[in-house]
């Protein structure tokens, strides 16, 4: 499976909390600083055999609960799916989003962002989750343009699948 992950917000704001732990018989208590995106927007664009991209699909039109990201409280609504027929390739782009692109594309052309290691899959040994991850860059919309042989969708947004083409 192959992903691409892009998007925008509307504004960021810090939510101070109080994190409550059990230590034994007592309870102690901590101030926290979360950061919160508002009214996030995201692309995704997802390569993967027919019976996963299926399963997928009928997991979003027929599922019977709500879909979340990261935390329980943080509700998705999807808009719109499409499979996508035709890609394109182009040379230079301006993103209209922000974007997690890998880091093997943005070294050939001094893309600059912010370095990340995001997970991706994982395999279950003794009972705990072994995580892949990719080296990517949080690539800022606006700021950025020359990456050649892009990759983009009928609709024209950008596609940065992790994984290169063999």
């Amino acid at each position: 499976m192959n992903i691409s992950i892009q998007g925008n917000y509307e504004s960021i704001f810090n939510n101070y909390q109080t994190l409550r732990m059990f230590k034994g018989n007592k309870v102690t208590s901590m101030p926290r600083n979360i950061h919160q995106l508002l009214n996030v927007e995201l692309v995704i664009h997802v390569q993967a055999e027919d019976s996963i991209i299926n399963n997928i699909y009928e997991s979003i039109i027929y599922g019977r609960e709500s879909f979340t990201l990261g935390r329980n409280e943080d509700l998705v609504r999807v808009d719109e799916i499409k499979l996508i027929n035709n890609l394109n390739n182009i040379s230079g782009f301006i993103n209209k989003y922000n974007a997690y692109v890998p880091k093997y594309m943005c070294d050939k052309e001094d893309i600059q962002g912010i370095n990340y290691r995001l997970n991706t899959t994982y395999t279950v040994e003794n009972n705990l989750r072994k995580w892949d991850k990719v080296d990517v860059k949080f690539v800022e919309k606006n700021t950025n343009n020359g990456l050649e042989n892009i990759k983009v969708d009928e609709e024209g947004d950008y596609i940065f699948f992790y994984k290169q083409d063999d």
